[in-house]
């Protein structure tokens, strides 16, 4: 093998390693975190795209044991710091927020896709954008 042969495997393996070690340093993005010094950008929802498409219940839940939403529609008002996803989401919840807000947007939006319906974003930087970037419109459900 010529020496430029070599040298250019060495490289390769070189830059290898350099992005394992680089990206094993980062860790996941704490949802506190997102869009300040995390390492996903804050997440914009259209609300008033959603409230025209679908009945309240359909996002905002209160489960009992066998999977029924019980929240009382009464509930949802504007300005009830109650409702918002955070509220019961928290990092340290069973469910927390990161894996509440894939499971429920995500989770719908390939519903709607595979119902051949529109439907929203799927893709991490559809959602995961810079702010200036997200119409003023939206609500900031990752990262207020």
């Amino acid at each position: 093998m010529t020496s430029f042969k070599k040298k250019c495997i060495l490289m390769a393996c070189g830059f290898l390693v350099a992005g394992v070690v680089i990206f094993s340093l980062q860790k996941p993005c704490p949802i506190e975190e997102c869009g300040r010094n995390g390492l996903r950008e804050r997440v914009g929802f259209p609300h008033e795209a959603h409230i025209v498409l679908y009945d309240c219940l359909v996002c905002h839940h209160v489960y009992d044991d066998q999977r029924n939403n019980i929240l009382d529609p009464g509930e949802l008002y504007e300005d009830n710091p109650d409702i918002r996803c955070i509220a019961c989401h928290k990092p340290n919840a069973a469910i927390g927020p990161m894996r509440a807000f894939h499971r429920q947007c995500i989770g719908c939006h390939n519903e709607e896709s595979a119902a051949s319906r529109s439907s929203g974003p799927n893709m991490c930087s559809e959602c995961h954008r810079p702010q200036e970037t997200i119409p003023p419109d939206y609500e900031m459900i990752i990262g207020d």
